[in-house]
């Protein structure tokens, strides 16, 4: 979900804007898992 969606803009600015937020619910081991993933393919763009 992007960011900007969940955050409230003040003086104009958007603390949430270009940032992505998840929600980690699976077992500790899926998010650490998801997250490495996540990271990997990001670095790729």
């Amino acid at each position: 979900l992007p960011g900007r969606f969940l955050a409230r803009e003040a003086a104009g600015i958007n603390p949430g804007e270009n940032r992505v937020r998840l929600a980690l619910v699976a077992e500790l081991g899926q998010c650490v898992e998801a997250a490495q993933r996540i990271v990997h393919r990001l670095g790729k763009l």
